[in-house]
């Protein structure tokens, strides 16, 4: 069975208003939930506040808690659903295409749907899955995929192997980036849900593990490029640089 992962740091009541309460609201059980923060003095304030739910001291830092997660908690082959501590909702566009495009969300069954997206993995080969990107039921489809797409971070699964889940480059920005990247290298593409998506602040919340983080997303979009220029480019737009997931060697 699978577990769910969500770091978190100095969110204490954000994340039960948010992140827990939508996984309460989808029924997916206390005790298949782990709740990682940065040191002795968070876990006592989530373990107070949150007593049923299982509290891990990791270390603090996106990059670090990543890596401490998939390279040390949890072993070589576990099936794991990151989640940041922020999601307000999971959405599902709705699949009867006679009708308007809308949202379904009282439809779905995240249970099921999660379930799906690791049996997928297995029939393809294939460890990542992720959900669409964006919060926008017209350009989400009703079809899952299996090439090179952007998995975002605030909620993806994975078959656990630590040699792709393992972050060199970023730290706190632009780690979906580079995990969809390894994954893509080894395995020719991620599985991805087109018809769900999450609805979130991502990146504007106050607190997150991300906060020490000090280095320019600029910078990590850089190296990145540097790295994989062949995989990942930057693209200017009139509000900054684009990253664009792109394979051009074919």
């Amino acid at each position: 069975m699978w577990r769910v992962a969500i770091p978190s740091y100095n969110r204490v009541k954000e994340l039960g208003e948010k992140t827990l309460l939508t996984l309460e609201h989808h029924k997916v059980p206390k005790n298949l939930i782990d709740i990682f923060v940065a040191n002795q003095e968070q876990y006592e304030l989530y373990i107070n506040e949150y007593p049923d739910y299982n509290i891990v001291i990791a270390v603090i830092g996106m990059k670090d808690v990543r890596n401490f997660i998939f390279q040390e908690h949890y072993k070589e082959g576990d099936w794991i659903v990151s989640m940041d501590d922020d999601i307000e909702k999971i959405r599902m566009k709705n699949p009867r295409g006679w009708e308007d495009s809308s949202y379904c969300d009282d439809e779905l069954d995240l249970m099921t749907e999660i379930n799906l997206a690791f049996s997928e993995c297995m029939k393809s080969k294939r460890s990542l899955w992720g959900l669409y990107p964006v919060d926008n039921h017209y350009f989400m489809k009703n079809q899952i995929s299996y090439d090179y797409k952007f998995c975002g971070g605030w909620m993806w699964g994975v078959i656990n192997k630590k040699e792709l889940t393992k972050l060199d480059i970023s730290d706190g920005c632009m780690e979906d980036y580079e995990r969809c990247i390894k994954h893509y290298l080894q395995e020719g593409g991620m599985v991805r849900l087109n018809y769900i998506c999450c609805k979130t602040k991502y990146g504007n919340a106050k607190g997150g593990m991300g906060i020490i983080d000090n280095r320019d997303r600029v910078g990590f979009m850089k190296e990145l490029e540097e790295r994989y220029p062949n995989l990942f480019y930057l693209k200017q737009k009139k509000d900054g640089l684009n990253p664009i997931l792109k394979d051009k060697r074919n």
